[in-house]
């Protein structure tokens, strides 16, 4: 058994000693890019801060039963659509918190703080601007980011022609893809930095999100763009984080549990998983298939894309087992 194997299950067995307490709560959307926000009461603990509503779940309840029951009794709205986000558990020192969150898309009645609390309409994209509970943070990642993640294949695949690649990336924003992973690992790093440079003046990364895939000291000469970290570059990464530099998002990729165990410290904002299915790009890795999947998924607290032979057919599928969504080259193609 590895070190890191070991942690884990000694961090397990304190977890398990501690009260788990099971909480459902929802990211309630409008469909016009706003979420609705619960200030805490003064009198509670991390009382003013905001969070997602909901509340624990009564002996017996579902998950799901516990979220309709909630949102009833606090907000004076029924729930007609709703859809699994994250799940994710926090811990305090006397109790474990286990959150279920779940997307709301739509309700019947005027939401109202029918305990008192104040209730607002917050933009998606401002999120990050409100003081939430520490346990809230993993959920303004999930409600910020879709469902579905490009990363871009080599340049090869387009004759190393800049141009043509850049007509892919514009057809596939057009198409709705709001998060791209620039990875073109045949490309050396004089072109890869001026297809970023050519990306930020395109407008482009005005409606998607971009992750680069580069030696972080490259990634860092640019502003406005998330950093994605790959094994070879943990420890660089790792510098500059120490420093203080952090970019707006940051992710990495994880291949099995004990991966996840040296790769937690850069506190990712999402993180990549894979394989879930055979791939002919690395035929030489056991795909982890969907039950490890949601076993490894359920450890890192933070939304988890699933990659490795994805297409749209599987979404559904990794949202069943506690995906964010999926990633993938060849199902956007």
């Amino acid at each position: 058994m590895s070190f890191f194997s070991a942690h884990f299950l000694f961090e397990r067995h304190e977890m398990d000693k501690r009260k788990i307490i099971d909480v459902a709560a929802a990211a309630i959307v409008d469909g016009q890019g706003q979420v609705l926000l619960a200030q805490r009461l003064a009198h509670l603990h991390q009382g003013g801060k905001w969070e997602f509503p909901g509340g624990k779940f009564e002996p017996g309840e579902t998950a799901e039963q516990a979220l309709l029951r909630e949102l009833h009794e606090e907000l004076d709205i029924t729930v007609h659509d709703y859809q699994p986000l994250i799940r994710l558990v926090h811990q305090y020192p006397e109790k474990s918190v286990r959150l279920h969150v779940f997307t709301v898309t739509r309700f019947s009645g005027l939401p109202k703080g029918k305990e008192g609390q104040a209730l607002q309409w917050a933009d998606i994209s401002r999120l990050r601007s409100f003081q939430f509970p520490d346990a809230n943070y993993p959920i303004v990642s999930a409600v910020q980011l879709p469902d579905l993640m490009l990363i871009t294949p080599a340049l090869a695949s387009f004759n190393n022609d800049v141009d043509q690649l850049m007509l892919f990336l514009q057809q596939k924003v057009a198409n709705g893809v709001s998060l791209m992973q620039l990875r073109l690992p045949d490309c050396d790093d004089a072109t890869y930095l001026d297809i970023v440079k050519r990306l930020q003046a395109s407008g482009l990364l005005e409606r998607c999100r971009l992750m680069l895939n580069r030696n972080p000291k490259l990634m860092a000469r640019f502003a406005n763009v998330g950093w994605h970290i790959s094994g070879e570059h943990v420890e660089a990464a790792q510098a500059i984080l120490a420093k203080g530099t952090r970019p707006d998002w940051l992710s990495t990729s994880v291949h099995s549990r004990d991966e996840w165990h040296t790769r937690r410290m850069l506190e990712p904002d999402f993180v990549l998983l894979s394989p879930v299915k055979a791939t002919a790009s690395h035929p030489d890795r056991i795909a982890l298939g969907w039950e490890q999947f949601a076993e490894i998924a359920e450890e890192m607290n933070c939304p988890v894309f699933a990659l490795g032979g994805m297409n749209t057919a599987d979404l559904i599928y990794a949202k069943q087992n506690g995906a964010q969504g999926i990633a993938g080259i060849r199902c956007f193609q």
